[in-house]
Formats: structure tokens, sequence, C-alpha cells
């Protein structure tokens, strides 16, 4: 046999095969030839495109007989074994392979030949990855073997594979609730989710989402929802801020972040969910800190005294926390003493048994004197239990008081006073609540020094510089605002009008010093013998008047007798100071009734002085 390529008359070429057979004669003699001719252009065609495939096929192909020896192999298989084509023709497996491998190999490949059935196999060298197909050879013993290196390809399968993982575990592990939403249901939550809403994944994935969101809130999620699962979200808020339910029925507010993706080729919408409870809290707190500072300015501007400051400061402080009892308790360092300025919330028979002023003494177990003692805050949790409130256990329990947060107000390092805010067991103080008023303490502490320092200022003005009762000036002030209330309200009141007798010989005989010294003792005495409603005031020189409101001559007979006692059991012998006093009272009428007054205090020296004489 031979093939030939010949050219047709008509310029065509074409391959063909050309088979000579010898003619015999009788004594077996060759006496001619004849030859059969066969086009075979078109299966020449066919073979030329094999061989150009298997040759350049980017797949590992080789034709192994049944002992495992190479038929035949392309460029890649040749490559991948490190040698020329025709130096692998003819050897086997085990010449150019592992023992192992090529054992494995050949096992396979006798297979597939004894059960004419194709075999695919995976396996792994020197850090590369083969999907193997041997196909036996019909009618031969030999079979195909074809490899394919997919280590890239197994490279981006692990690469995914890990990718996933890492996406589920950062997911379940999330912070925030993430969640897929898809034809009107969840069909997947993590466990922030369950976290956060108080259900069981279960429960979430067969529940109607609806359930979770705030009435208020339902139908505006509800239609924004259907809008997006349209895939229209241009006009959609993100994020979306609405209140929801916890399944024990707690409200919360929650903010959710929704994007739409394409889920196993349908619409839905992956979205994370996160509490925003404190947060809006927060930003209600800052918005309400604005109206309390504003407040603070207001109270410092237009209180009259550090009562109503304290008041106003309570009152404004509910607008920002829930709180059902507060106090504020002004401190004065030289007298070491604690006064209650003002408070807010206290039932009427509670008010009766509160103490108004307290002693700061080392040692004192109370909530306030802790404070000033130390300059911090407290916040006790439980009043029942502290022991900071034992002296008052028992209106722990009678009203019901829970918690309590105290703190020193402070300001340029001066303590100026003590606020306290208790709730009822219905109720707490959180954190928040305590770093809201541990900020506002310095501008409170600030407005209370400030009307302390008018205060101070006004008392500088109002008051005589030796003696430290009020000047005449204050009088005259004082004097009309009774006689305006006696006007109004009939309100009775008396006046002691005081002169010093012997007064000048002090001076001439001891100086002026002693003098001062002598007023200041007798101004003292005033000030022993008066009521809280009382007041004295040095008139002039020697002179003094004591205002005695809702009091009438004959009771005010018995304050002057007592003071003219004191004095004259102060001074004497040593010096011989005594006291002359006249007395009047408002009923026989107010328009002159110092005039009165002091023409009573005259009678009484010239009745031989030490005398008290009403009028």
């Amino acid at each position: 046999n031979k093939v030939e390529r010949i050219t047709h008359r008509n310029g065509a070429k074409y391959w063909v095969s050309v088979t000579k057979i010898p003619w015999y004669n009788e004594k077996r003699e060759i006496i001619g030839t004849m030859g059969i001719s066969r086009n075979i252009t078109q299966q020449r065609k066919i073979e030329e495109k094999y061989t150009f495939l298997f040759d350049n096929s980017p797949d590992l192909i080789a034709q192994v007989d049944g002992q495992g020896r190479f038929i035949m192999v392309n460029r890649s298989m040749a490559y991948s074994l490190g040698r020329r084509r025709e130096e692998i023709v003819g050897k086997s497996f085990f010449e150019l392979m592992p023992e192992e491998v090529a054992r494995k190999r050949l096992e396979i490949g006798r297979k597939v030949i004894r059960e004419k059935k194709m075999e695919v196999v995976e396996d792994s060298r020197a850090g590369r990855y083969f999907h193997n197909i041997f196909i036996p050879v019909p009618e031969e013993k030999s079979f195909y073997i074809i490899a394919r290196d997919v280590t890239m390809l197994k490279k981006v399968e692990n690469e995914l594979r890990e990718s996933e993982e890492k996406y589920r575990a950062v997911t379940e592990n999330s912070p925030l609730g993430i969640y897929v939403f898809q034809e009107g249901k969840f069909i997947f939550v993590n466990k922030s989710m369950e976290s956060l809403s108080g259900y069981k994944r279960e429960e979430l994935l067969s529940m109607d989402y609806l359930q979770l969101i705030h009435p208020d809130y339902r139908e505006m999620m509800e239609k924004m929802t259907k809008q997006a699962l349209k895939g229209n979200t241009q006009d959609l808020p993100s994020p979306l801020r609405f209140k929801a339910f916890r399944k024990n029925g707690e409200e919360i507010w929650v903010e959710n972040t929704p994007s739409v993706v394409n889920y196993k080729e349908k619409i839905a919408i992956l979205g994370s969910i996160k509490d925003v409870t404190e947060v809006v809290q927060l930003e209600e707190k800052v918005k309400n800190l604005g109206s309390f500072y504003r407040e603070i300015g207001r109270a410092v501007n237009w209180s009259k005294n550090l009562s109503e400051f304290s008041r106003r400061i309570l009152e404004a402080l509910r607008g920002v926390i829930d709180y059902d009892m507060g106090s504020l308790w002004i401190y004065y360092p030289r007298q070491e003493l604690l006064i209650n300025s003002a408070r807010i919330g206290y039932p009427e028979d509670l008010e009766k048994k509160i103490v108004k002023e307290q002693r700061v003494k080392e040692g004192e177990v109370k909530v306030e004197v802790y404070c000033v003692l130390t300059k911090k805050a407290i916040h006790i949790k439980d009043m029942k239990k502290h022991e900071f409130t034992e002296y008052m256990r028992k209106l722990c329990q009678e009203y019901d008081l829970f918690q309590m947060y105290a703190l020193p107000l402070i300001a340029k390092k001066e303590l100026e006073g003590v606020l306290e805010i208790m709730v009822k067991s219905d109720k707490i103080l959180s954190k928040g609540d305590r770093k809201f008023l541990d900020g506002v303490t310095e501008e409170v502490a600030g407005g209370l020094r400030k009307i302390k320092v008018e205060a101070e200022l006004q008392e500088l003005v109002r008051k005589d510089s030796l003696t430290g009762l009020y000047n005449y000036r204050h009088f005259c002030q004082k004097i009309e605002e009774q006689k305006s209330r006696k006007k109004r309200y009939g309100e009775i009141y008396s006046l002691l009008y005081i002169d010093v007798d012997g007064f000048k010989s002090i001076n001439d005989t001891y100086g002026h010093g002693e003098g001062d010294k002598v007023l200041q003792k007798l101004a003292k005495i005033l000030q022993d013998y008066l009521r809280k409603a009382d007041s004295a005031y040095r008139y002039g020189g020697e002179e003094f008047v004591i205002l005695l409101p809702y009091t009438s001559k004959e009771q005010a007979q018995g304050v002057a007798e007592r003071i003219r006692e004191k004095v004259y059991h102060s001074f004497y012998p040593h010096y011989k100071i005594t006291v002359s006093i006249g007395v009047v009272d408002s009923r026989e009428g107010d328009e002159d009734i110092v005039g009165r007054a002091d023409e009573a205090m005259y009678r009484a020296k010239r009745k031989g002085k030490n005398r008290v004489e009403v009028s």
C-alpha cells in the first residue's frame, strides 16, 4: 500500500491510496501487477484535523497499551513528562513516573479495557491537581488517557469555599442583625437578629415580618418593602429608622439598611438592622440639653434668690430625665452647713418629715455629706439596702424609693452644693441619665455661685459693716414693705427703738476702738433674741431698731425687757452700759410709727434710762 498525492487534469489535488497486487503464472512467476487506487482526500483531511487537535490540545493525551507502554502522546503530555515524544513512545509508565503513580494508572487502564467503560479519576502531584479520563479503544487492547490540569479551577473553588465560610462566619458573628427577605418572608437571619428581636431563628423564618414593626410604621414599611422588591429603590431612604417590637413587647428603635440583590434568580432584600434606641434617646437628650442650658440662663437671669433658681433647675431637669423626686442643697463652707434650697416631687406629708439643714461632719454616714467631703458623685442602686440611706430607710419603704444619684456641684474647684435625683422601683437611673447629670453640674454650680455672689453683694449693701446688722437704708425699704402688708392684709407689727445709755463715756474713756467692740457685742445680743421673721437694724450711731412682724406691742414689750436685762448683765459692772427702749405697734396707725417709737425711747431716757416705754 502506498499513499500518494496526485494532481487531477483540472488542477485539483487529491490524496489517493494505491494498492498493487502482483499476477502470477502457473510457475508462480510474476507476470504483471494490478493497481487499485482509492480517493482518501476527505479521510486525510479528517486525520489532519484530528492530528492538529491531538497535538495542540492543552490537555495531556496519550494512547497506552495493556502493558502500560505509550503508543502515542501529544505535545502537552510530552511537555508534562519532560521528554520529547520520540523518547516517550514505546516506554512504559514505570520508566517515566513514580512507581505508585504508574501502578495506579495501569490498574485503571486495564480495568477500562476489561470493562469497556470510561472512568474518571482525580489526583494531585507536585502541588498540582488533575482531572483524568480513561477511555477504552474499541477492538484494541489499549486505552486513551486524557489528563486536564485543574489546579487553577481547584484554587478558585477553594477560594470560593473559603470566602463563603468567612462570609458566613462574619455574618453569623456580626453585631448587626443580617437578613435576606424574599417573597414576603425572611429566608435567612443571623444570630444577632435573634438577639435583637428576642425570637428564635425558626420563628423569624416562619412569621409575618410586620409583627416586628410598631403599628405607627407598618404601612410605611410595607409600602417600601413592596417598592424595593420591584427593583425601584431610587426614592427609598437609607438607612430607615423606625420603631419595632421585641418578643417580650419591649419597644425599641432600629435602623435598617437594605439593598436589593438577586438571590437564586429572584429579587431579594439583603439588609442589616441595628438597635439605635440609645442613640435616639441620646439625640432627644441632646435636643433637651439645648433647652436645659437655655433654662439655666433664664434661671440665672430671672431668679430673685437661690430657692427660686434651685426650683427652676429641678423643673428643667424633669424635661430631660424621668425622675420622681429631686432636691438641691446649698453649701456654706464657713458654717460647714448644707441647706435644702428646693425640692420637687415630694408628697406633702413627706415635706414635713425631711431635714432642711445638715451640718457637715467627718464620719457622718449620709449621702449629701459624702458628696461634700469627697467631692464625688454616688449612684445608689437600692436605697432600701445602702448604708448611706440607713437614716431614711423607713421613708424609702413607705414611698417606694429605689435609686438615687447624688453629685457635688463644683465650679472653678469650689463646691457650691449637692444635687439629688431619686426614682421609685418602676424606674432606673440609667448610665445615660447619670452621664447627662455629670455633664451639666458645672453649669448649675456656676449659676449657684453667681446668685450666691449677688446675694452676698446685696447683703453687703444692706448691712452695716461694723455690727453686721441691716443698715438704715435697708430699714427704710423694709418698713415700707411692712406698711404695705398691713394696709393690704391688716397684718399687725411692732417696732423697738433702742438707744445705748452712756455710750459717749465709753468712747471718751476707753477710745473708739473699745466703743466699736461694745456696739458689736450689743448687735450680737439683739440677734440672739430675734425670731426668723424678725430683723434688727443699726439706725445710726448707737441707735438700733428691731422690726417684729405679727407681734403686738404687749408681746414686743416682753422681748424688749429681755434684751434690756441681757444688756445690763452683759456689760455691768465693767462698763456702765444700759439701753433705753421705746415700743410701739401698728394698731394705732403706722404713718409715723418710727417717730412714735423714738418718742417712747426718749421717755424712757427721761425717766432714768435702762427702761422700756410702751406707746
